[in-house]
């Protein structure tokens, strides 16, 4: 009885000592603390915060659009939780006009040289708008008005109406807020300089 004890005594500690020196998650460390996201890019596939004046590359489709790839540093308790509309993105480009939009969140381990919760996204600029209407009437022939007509039916559809002169060159405010349950941060970093990307071939 006394030796059965004893065994059973003996595998309990043994239990307890391979949980005990179980390695944590490469992310297990992001969990903890108060709610925070930091804006940055990957390169090279290693996250680099973005600051003040640094470069933001806008990249090019193959259909005509144009967008950056973000990544997003989160921390804190209930960081790794996707959320449903939980993010939203802010882009002022430099008194020209502000793209905005809600999207779905969705932090993932990214397990390199400094192992992050990473929330990657590409984020589309559509342009300054159509402006005011320029049209004489429902029959008015001028450029102008043709113009004006194209450019509201590219809105209706979502599609950019924007150029290559219109974007690079600009200076960019891009402010991030993640919201959930028991989850609440934001971010802002202004004056990134947009600076020429690449052109997309796999899709826009």
């Amino acid at each position: 009885m006394i030796r059965g004890g004893l065994r059973a005594l003996l595998a309990l500690l043994a239990l307890a000592a391979c949980e005990a020196v179980e390695p944590a998650g490469p992310c297990e460390g992001a969990l903890v603390g108060d709610s925070g996201v930091e804006i940055g890019t990957l390169t090279g596939g290693d996250y680099q915060p973005l600051a003040p004046g640094d470069d933001l590359a806008v990249h090019a489709g193959i259909e005509g659009g144009f967008h950056s790839d973000l990544a997003l540093r989160l921390s804190g308790l209930g960081a790794d939780t996707p959320r449903a509309g939980g993010l939203r993105v802010d882009i002022d480009l430099d008194g020209g006009w502000q793209e905005g939009a809600d999207l779905d969140l969705s932090p993932i381990c990214h397990d390199g040289d400094d192992p992050a919760l990473l929330h990657t996204g590409r984020y589309r600029y559509l342009g300054p708008g159509c402006g005011e209407d320029p049209c004489a009437g429902p029959d008015d022939p001028s450029a102008a008005c043709l113009e004006h007509q194209d450019c509201l039916e590219r809105e209706d559809l979502g599609l950019p109406n924007v150029d290559w002169a219109g974007i690079y060159g600009r200076d960019a405010d891009v402010e991030v807020r993640v919201s959930g349950v028991g989850f609440e941060a934001s971010a802002r970093v202004p004056a990134l300089s947009l600076v020429q990307g690449f052109q997309v071939s796999g899709g826009g």
